[in-house]
């Protein structure tokens, strides 16, 4: 049986896979698994068990063997990462309880900005957006990938549809036909549409729309069933996705200082939005990005499946973003123990346990809660050589004097917190920063 590793990105109207072998190269094949009939906004029951059956289903090879990917990582949209729990900790927390599942789980933009600089070194070092149009939100993401991660270092987003076949079918509808719109099912009209589209040779219908507009303007765009849509159709009825998209790009850009016009920035277009040239050119002019060579020159499968191919080669081991805190994290502090207080180290996170949005990580290694008398505590942080770097923390006063349950957890922020619960009493978090990334030792 073939070892195979799979990426999931998990979008709000589907799921795009991408299956790689042990040496990181795409298997056929790549394919979509629509989601269950409503969005996947709220991680639920339904999404667990759409995920699951995700990550169980065999994959094959390119010579039609048959395969079960040997692990999985699933990419989730960067707002799973906030919150408290996360949606992404629930969904993570809930996929590492099933026996035949690998519930790791990632940060599209992460996985996608990762994905391209293993493509293409020169991106490291470099300011790097990502305009991902998906059917439900339009997220734009500036990252800076060094050798070691990938920081982000700024997410926004607009949640409404973006989803050009949608907006396609309603305007058929609405301008439409002589049949009624209450005998149209509005679904089977958006699926033939996007079959419709789909046909389109995507080079060809770039040179249409960047053509003279007078030249094709009332010319056929698609023609789905009773249905022909002309270019001026596709415009007007996808008038209110360009202006959205364009008006959140240029927010962006002069919120930036990153995004200097003589900055050495590079921009990314991905998501099914990116195909429509119309939205396209929308994005690319509130970037400022129309000339110049700032937009990657991305094939149609990376467009669509970098976030995925991402999380597969995150899954293989075969790369790093650097998304996880790599050393170990402990608390040095006291516990009463026969009625005297003794010093104990309570373990918080074992290596690449800890990240961004993740859920909390209980205190190990000790019994009984820890006792804060008033006294500084230590962070103690040990990288894998076995060096530890002690960073001191003063006990925030609502805490002193209280014996706790502790638990260590990551914001999406990359700031951590120390859960602390003693018994019914509402738990509190102690706001401990951001911990050493390198340099441990002393």
């Amino acid at each position: 049986m073939a070892e195979l590793d799979l990426g999931v990105d998990l979008g709000m109207a589907c799921a795009r896979l991408a299956v790689l072998d042990r040496r990181g190269v795409p298997v056929a094949p790549l394919r979509d698994t629509a989601v269950p009939d409503e969005d996947l906004g709220v991680v639920d029951d339904r999404v667990c068990r759409f995920v699951s059956a995700v990550l169980r289903a065999p994959a094959d090879d390119r010579d039609g063997r048959a395969g079960v990917p040997r692990r999985s990582v699933v990419a989730v949209p960067h707002s799973w990462l906030g919150g408290d729990p996360s949606p992404a900790a629930l969904l993570e927390g809930r996929l590492c309880g099933a026996d035949d599942t690998d519930g790791r789980v990632v940060s599209q933009p992460v996985a996608a900005a990762a994905h391209l600089c293993r493509r293409d070194p020169r991106l490291v070092d470099v300011p790097l957006v990502l305009c991902d149009l998906g059917a439900t939100a339009l997220r734009i993401a500036v990252c800076r990938v060094t050798s070691t991660r990938v920081a982000l270092l700024s997410h926004t987003e607009v949640t409404r549809s973006f989803d050009v076949d949608t907006a396609l079918a309603e305007y058929a509808i609405r301008r439409g036909s002589r049949v009624a719109p209450a005998r149209v099912d509005a679904r089977l009209l958006r699926r033939t549409i996007a079959a419709a589209r789909a046909g389109l040779v995507p080079e060809e219908e770039a040179e249409l729309w960047a053509g003279r507009r007078e030249l094709f303007g009332r010319e056929p765009y698609v023609t789905a069933g009773a249905y022909t849509l002309t270019y001026d159709d596709a415009a007007a009825a996808t008038e209110a996705l360009t202006t959205a998209a364009g008006a959140l790009a240029r927010e962006v850009r002069a919120t930036r200082a990153e995004l200097t016009d003589g900055g050495p920035w590079r921009l990314a277009l991905l998501g099914g939005g990116a195909l429509f040239v119309p939205l396209r050119r929308a994005v690319l002019a509130g970037m400022g990005a129309e000339t110049g060579g700032r937009v990657l020159d991305l094939d149609r499968d990376t467009v669509l499946r970098a976030a995925a191919c991402g999380a597969a080669l995150v899954a293989g081991g075969l790369l790093d973003p650097g998304d996880r805190y790599p050393h170990e994290v402990s608390l040095a502090a006291r516990q009463v123990s026969g009625g005297v207080l003794r010093p104990v180290e309570v373990l918080l996170a074992r290596p690449g346990e800890l990240h961004a949005g993740g859920r909390s990580l209980p205190g190990r290694g000790v019994p009984a809660p820890v006792h804060f008398d008033g006294r500084d505590v230590e962070l103690v942080v040990r990288d894998r050589g076995g060096v530890s770097h002690r960073v001191r923390r003063p006990v925030p006063e609502e805490l002193k004097g209280g014996t706790f349950a502790v638990a260590l957890r990551q914001l999406a922020t990359g700031e951590c917190v120390l859960v602390c619960r003693s018994g019914d009493r509402p738990r509190r978090e102690w706001d401990l920063g951001v911990l050493p990334v390198s340099g441990t030792g002393g």
